[in-house]
């Protein structure tokens, strides 16, 4: 009997396992794995249920107390009439009967942003008054300069100057000392934590 074995039990890993089953490849008796860095419950134990980088975090891991949801958890609803939308993720949140689990997400046309401890409503946000990113020279420069900040803020001293290197750096490389984040701690393995959720 064959053994399938997913690297990654994030959105897309749990959906070709689902795929493996509801399309009839994966029969009884095979046995489909998957692998990720998490310590995720996959029926056996764990400390947390499977979903990659889209989870939530309670404050002071209490379910009763303020929380947030990091990761890729937003998406648009397919609009059949309109062709507007994620089809593929609103068809198969149906089919595993998950549509009673959707949450709209609350959103304003000028919305309050929280930018390193300043309050600044979107619409305040101009070339004359930048967002107030901590990070030298980037309110001043372009974009670009903004992401070589950051990933400076990841790999400290670490050589990436190339993509291989960034490729290494990313599969194996840790938090500088230097990093400063109440979140994300120095030494935490770089890939694990991902460029976006520093951003």
């Amino acid at each position: 009997m064959p053994t399938y074995s997913i690297f990654g039990a994030g959105p897309s890993g749990l959906y070709t396992a689902w795929r493996l089953v509801t399309s009839g490849k994966a029969v009884a008796g095979d046995t489909i794995e998957l692998y990720d860095w998490g310590n995720y419950d996959f029926g056996s134990g764990g400390t947390r249920a499977p979903s990659g980088r889209i989870c939530t975090y309670y404050y002071q891991n209490d379910t009763s107390q303020s929380h947030i949801e990091a990761g890729g958890m937003r998406f648009i609803l397919w609009d059949p009439e309109k062709l507007e939308g994620h089809q593929l993720v609103t068809k198969t949140i149906e089919a595993l009967g998950l549509s009673s689990k959707i949450v709209d997400f609350i959103t304003t046309d000028d919305p309050l942003l929280y930018l390193r401890g300043e309050h600044i409503y979107q619409s305040d946000l101009s070339a004359a008054n930048p967002a107030p990113y901590n990070t030298p020279g980037n309110n001043a420069a372009p974009a670009a300069t903004l992401f070589s900040n950051i990933s400076a803020l990841i790999t400290g001293d670490a050589p990436v100057s190339t993509r291989t290197e960034q490729c290494q750096f990313y599969a194996t490389g840790q938090l500088p000392p230097t990093f400063n984040s109440f979140v994300y701690p120095a030494g935490a393995n770089a890939g694990n934590v991902g460029y976006w959720n520093v951003m």
